[in-house]
């Protein structure tokens, strides 16, 4: 399976914005978050900025970095950590994991989303507000260290794997509104956009 066997309908986001909003202070560099409770999860509203080594800002800026955050690659976020009940920490902060490709779904559909599922296509979705705060960062090259589509485009890393390639959320506006796509085809040396969800023994 080389596609996210998912369609969203169009939908409009209703009533997260009213969700219980917190911070989230990484202990590793004193940087904080702002967060925001969508059922079950904790998601972070702000791109992760923890320096890690194999991370890395357009043209080394603070002011991209505070902005937009850092971008990783698959192994610089979650290395050879396997996926289990607890989720993938990965590179973020201790208590916290990276989604995957269905605690994404689950955070849109909880969004006021409705999900069904069509067989053979991707997982999009046309949503009427950026109710995640999500960044148009565009991408880190997997050639080399040129970033790509900045202002057009994000990409959300996920800790889902399909075949061997990385499940990302793409996002970008679209008409007066914003799509979010899921694919399951990114090369896992591309460096791209990192959120963190709350472990739910943290809260």
């Amino acid at each position: 399976m080389t596609k996210m066997l998912f369609t969203f309908f169009m939908i409009l986001l209703l009533g997260t914005e009213g969700g219980e909003r917190g911070v989230l202070t990484d202990s590793r560099d004193g940087k904080t978050y702002k967060t925001l409770k969508v059922g079950d999860y904790n998601l972070m509203l702000e791109n992760l900025n923890y320096a890690a080594d194999g991370s890395s800002c357009f043209r080394d800026s603070d002011e991209f970095c505070k902005i937009y955050g850092r971008a990783y690659d698959y192994e610089t976020a979650i290395g050879d950590e396997e996926e289990d009940w607890d989720g993938v920490e990965g590179v973020c902060p201790e208590g916290w994991r990276i989604p995957s490709a269905e605690e994404w779904i689950y955070l849109i559909q909880n969004s006021g989303g409705r999900l069904q599922h069509k067989k053979g296509s991707k997982a999009s979705a046309i949503v009427a507000k950026n109710i995640f705060n999500l960044k148009l960062a565009g991408n880190r090259s997997h050639a080399n260290d040129q970033y790509f589509l900045i202002g057009k485009k994000g990409y959300y890393m996920t800790s889902s794997v399909e075949e061997g390639r990385w499940v990302v959320i793409d996002f970008s506006r679209k008409g007066k509104g914003f799509e979010m796509t899921m694919n399951s085809d990114a090369l896992k040396e591309r460096g791209i956009s990192c959120r963190c969800i709350q472990n739910s023994d943290q809260y």
